[in-house]
């Protein structure tokens, strides 16, 4: 099992500087949690820099599907007033430093083979989100892709009380994605993603086998290993239609993390069926919330899920990197 270096560790806190206690120490479990299963050796990258003799740190994790997640970047300036600009955030100095920061920890990941490098910015309420983060972003050569909007629903038992039960309504119906072999269930997943609305731009910048692994790392150490994941292929008349694919985070509670339908079996009202399927596999495995994220673009699945009492939490503006030789 990998294990976090003493000095790893002491930047890492460093990065987490000024933080509350605990969101320090969720953020090492958090961490923890992502290097657990990684192939990679010394899976967390940490780069450094000074500039006019301020300080800026910052980490990024290689994780399982060849996919690296950046942590925080935290720039100290040399002096109190120095790294402010008049409108009190970083001024170029800062931006410049963090800029190099990231782009020094995506040349780290890209050079362990990773095929994608993400960042994820929480948006609050009122629009605020971290201007500095988005500029180092910018400045270390990520894309803003999309903006994601976060749901949940505490609720969900709710869907099913009182169905028949589901093979007398369900035209479609469910089987265990190991049922069908690796190589035509990548296919299946891969035919969903044609014409999507949720976050195009990733298509085609991973492998759909790195990116099914990506999903699976979630619910690594809770409820399911490898080969027993809550994923399902869903057939209609014989044939493969879609993919659902849930994780659990928890006892209670568990993620939908992707479903779709293949082009030719959209627009004929199945994905209120597969929410069902959803539901009473909820109510069988005793979860009674269910969280997702979800394209702001994609204006008929959040319809679909305001619908079934899902309710916003908050937006996430996604960055993303890819390696030069498959960039557009």
């Amino acid at each position: 099992m990998q294990s976090i270096s003493p000095e790893t560790r002491q930047w890492l806190v460093w990065c987490h500087q000024g933080q509350p206690r605990e969101a320090v120490l969720g953020a090492m479990e958090t961490i923890g949690r992502m290097i657990k299963f990684s192939p990679y050796h010394d899976p967390v990258l940490v780069a450094h820099c000074n500039r006019n003799g301020g300080q800026c740190v910052g980490y990024a994790v290689a994780c399982e599907g060849a996919i690296g997640v950046l942590g925080n970047v935290r720039y100290q300036p040399k002096g109190p007033a120095i790294a402010w600009s008049e409108q009190g955030a970083l001024g170029e100095d800062a931006w410049d430093s963090m800029g190099e920061v990231v782009s020094q920890l995506r040349e780290q990941a890209f050079g362990k083979g990773l095929e994608l490098i993400q960042a994820i910015l929480p948006i609050d309420r009122d629009g605020w989100m971290d201007t500095d983060l988005s500029m180092a972003y910018e400045l270390g050569g990520l894309k803003r892709i999309a903006t994601l909007v976060q749901m949940e629903c505490d609720e969900a038992q709710l869907w099913c009380r009182g169905f028949p039960p589901a093979s007398e309504v369900l035209p479609i119906r469910f089987e265990p994605f190991d049922a069908m072999p690796w190589p035509q269930w990548c296919d299946l997943v891969e035919q969903t993603y044609s014409e999507t609305l949720d976050v195009p731009e990733l298509n085609g910048v991973r492998s759909i086998s790195n990116t099914l692994k990506g999903y699976a790392t979630g619910g690594y150490g809770y409820g399911h290993s490898d080969f027993h994941r809550p994923w399902w292929s869903a057939w209609l008349d014989g044939k493969p239609v879609g993919c659902l694919l849930l994780t659990s985070l928890s006892e209670t509670t568990c993620e939908l993390t992707y479903f779709g339908l293949v082009p030719e079996a959209r627009g004929h009202r199945y994905s209120p069926e597969i929410m069902d399927f959803i539901g009473r596999w909820m109510v069988a495995e005793n979860k009674h919330r269910v969280v997702l994220a979800v394209d702001s673009r994609n204006a008929p699945a959040i319809h679909l899920y305001r619908g079934y009492g899902f309710s916003e939490l908050q937006s996430l503006q996604a960055w993303i990197a890819v390696p030069p030789d498959v960039r557009s």
